[in-house]
């Protein structure tokens, strides 16, 4: 067996957290609030990573031809490998988002019994597994209409309280996920590895090699970094204890899965690396011809 677990960053809380909200438990203004504020976020990262990607494409552009020496040829490979190695892990994040999405089980039972934002969405997947919503607890008695919206905020996971589950996934939400969150995970990453690869290998000199690699690295940390500044302690906690999706493999899956990243995978890496410094050279460089221990 193997577990599709849903990433503990922006997200996979845009993907879970809405599931998880309960408008009877939560209330109707943490229901409200916190629903547009989960993709009030992940827009944000969307404009922040956009912005990023736009400026180094526009220094790339800048410094058309400056990659031409091979000065500095091997901090050259190294940084742009480095950098190379971080883009195919989010890349192979992204890919396991796809998976997950994929193989995330969809059901149509107890959709009767639901509200109407629960059966064109899919919410409230986390009905029946923990007492409560997203945000609050359930507690005993009643508070009234106004206090309903202002309980106390649930305490911290209890080891009898089940953890947040992507059962009852609609088809709907899954598709809706997949647009939102994963195909445009999926493009900035293959665009901040075309551009990134460049703004490295065409820096000036060895600081400025060694600081763009440590900068197109943070770009890639830009919804860790919003999902670990403005996220409560508790819900990411039940976030990292969610259910993971169980799928079965094979034996001959799991032999293909080890070659993949036993050879496969770093050959890829190695030779992009290559590819990518050597064929800016040639392309922007008149008579350019590579050193004698590469021909």
């Amino acid at each position: 067996m193997a577990e599709l677990t849903v990433p503990e960053s922006l997200y996979g809380m845009a993907l879970a957290e809405p599931l998880a909200l309960n408008l009877k438990h939560d209330g109707c203004l943490i229901f409200i609030i916190e629903f547009i504020r989960t993709y009030c976020m992940l827009a944000l990262n969307y404009v922040i990573q956009g912005l990023f990607l736009y400026e180094i494409a526009q220094v790339v552009q800048d410094h058309y031809g400056d990659g031409c020496t091979d000065e500095h040829l091997y901090l050259q490979l190294m940084c742009v490998f480095v950098f190379e190695v971080s883009i195919f892990h989010e890349f192979r994040n992204s890919c396991d988002l796809f998976c997950l999405l994929w193989h995330a089980p969809s059901s149509k039972y107890e959709q009767a019994n639901k509200h109407a934002y629960d059966r064109i969405l899919g919410l409230g997947a986390n009905v029946g597994n923990s007492p409560g919503g997203a945000i609050l607890a359930d507690e005993a008695g009643s508070t009234g209409r106004f206090g309903k919206a202002f309980r106390t905020f649930r305490p911290p996971a209890h080891p009898d309280i089940k953890p947040w589950t992507l059962r009852g996934f609609s088809r709907l939400y899954k598709v809706w996920s997949t647009l939102i969150i994963a195909v445009p995970k999926l493009a900035l990453d293959l665009l901040l590895a075309m551009y990134g690869s460049e703004y490295i290998a065409k820096s000036g000199d060895r600081e400025a090699m060694i600081q763009n690699t440590l900068a197109v690295n943070f770009v890639l940390q830009v919804d860790r970094i919003l999902y670990q500044a403005f996220t409560s302690e508790h819900t990411k906690a039940s976030l990292s204890h969610m259910d993971p999706v169980i799928r079965e493999v094979s034996n001959r899956v799991r032999f293909m899965t080890w070659a993949m990243n036993t050879v496969v995978y770093p050959l890829i890496v190695l030779t992009g690396t290559f590819a990518i410094v050597f064929y800016s050279k040639y392309r922007e460089c008149d008579s350019y011809s590579a050193p004698i221990f590469f021909s």
